[in-house]
């Protein structure tokens, strides 16, 4: 079975999560396919909470080499024009829900390992295809928090598009609800309005944090995603919110969220200083919830392991170029640093541009590119 059989196949199965979908159905492909084509690698399931979905992993304890692969995607959008389960090649591009995000590498990998399976030393190999990296990194952080006796010397992610990768910046997620003091309209010296107030807060944040710079992942950013305020209906009802123009808007709720790329900013440092902030503007925060605080991924380009690694990517796509991690988002990958803080961790994959859109696509081209990247690994490692 080719790459591009496999990644057909795969897409055909829905694996994004929510209205009775998940990725139990391509957990299951990938078992069936193991135990044809792949019976000397041992796959075991590690379930999630809940108790249906799960993880699969081979962790051979003298493992030199782990390579991890997310099993989900994002959900279909309504401006998909093709079916976003049945894919199609047109020009040269797979067309399809996951094609480039990362089912095609799945495939990839799937296919170079059947290949090079009689030149390597699967015992060498440790793996991990897991659930939930799209939505809140339970399949990672479940294998964090039950990882196996492995010391691999390197890690690979088979997410992300066809340059070798390594690094992003962190994730930390903050809500929370902040009060200004309600007073009649034509008096604003009367109150403090919390919607302008806070949006000065924010912004003065913002610029605060986009100081905190590194040179390969670029600055920090700021998102203030959700805010929502008026004035205080009831203190029993904190979702109802006073719709009236007449009155000085006195609460608010709101998302922050950061992509940090300096380890020294973490949601401690971040709720301190939004805090100060908000003082200063004459508001009060009355509550602060911490949804996610990763760290940074810092590169690593100049370990002896790293120079082989991208030495076998080069042997095969003729560069040696690298992903250009400037605004970079977060790949979960970076959770690996708290088992494994000192393996030099890298990315490479099939992806292309339009992840996560309508009619994402993967070219045929870099599914076979990808395919030989892999097999110059595993033969290179193994």
């Amino acid at each position: 079975m080719n790459t591009l059989t496999l990644t057909k196949k795969l897409v055909n199965l829905p694996s994004w999560v929510g209205n009775n979908s998940d990725e139990v159905a391509v957990g299951k492909f990938i078992e069936i396919y193991f135990r044809k084509y792949l019976p000397g690698i041992n796959l075991t399931r590690q379930y999630l909470p809940g108790g249906k979905r799960f993880n699969l992993r081979a962790s051979p304890p003298e493992a030199k080499l782990l390579i991890v692969g997310h099993l989900d995607t994002v959900p279909p959008q309504p401006a998909w024009k093709s079916d976003p389960f049945k894919p199609i090649v047109n020009g040269g591009k797979l067309i399809g829900l996951g094609t480039a995000d990362m089912k095609g590498s799945l495939a990839a990998f799937l296919s170079a390992l059947t290949n090079t399976c009689t030149r390597i030393n699967p015992s060498g190999l440790a793996l991990l295809f897991y659930c939930d990296e799209e939505y809140n990194f339970q399949g990672m952080k479940t294998f964090v928090s039950d990882a196996p006796v492995v010391k691999p010397g390197l890690i690979l992610s088979l997410d992300g598009k066809p340059f070798l990768g390594s690094g992003c910046r962190g994730l930390i997620e903050i809500s929370g609800a902040v009060y200004g003091l309600s007073g009649p309209s034509a008096k604003p010296y009367s109150g403090v309005n919390v919607i302008d107030q806070f949006v000065l807060s924010a912004l003065n944040l913002k610029s605060r944090l986009s100081n905190f710079v590194d040179p390969l992942l670029g600055p920090t950013t700021t998102n203030l995603a959700f805010l929502q305020g008026g004035y205080l209906v009831s203190n029993k009802s904190k979702n109802e919110f006073g719709k009236i123009g007449n009155i000085i808007p006195d609460y608010a709720q709101f998302l922050l969220e950061i992509r940090p790329s300096m380890s020294s900013v973490n949601a401690k440092f971040v709720t301190k200083l939004l805090t100060r902030i908000c003082k200063i503007n004459s508001l009060k925060i009355q509550e602060l919830n911490v949804k996610f605080d990763y760290s940074p991924w810092i590169p690593d380009y100049n370990s002896p392991l790293s120079k082989k690694l991208q030495d076998a990517v080069a042997s095969a796509s003729s560069t040696t170029s690298t992903a250009n991690l400037f605004f970079s988002g977060f790949i979960d990958t970076a959770l690996l640093n708290q088992i494994f803080p000192d393996v030099p961790k890298f990315v490479f994959g099939a992806g292309g541009a339009n992840q996560h859109s309508a009619e994402e696509y993967v070219t045929v081209g870099n599914l076979k590119l990808t395919e030989q990247v892999y097999s110059n690994i595993l033969t290179s490692f193994l």
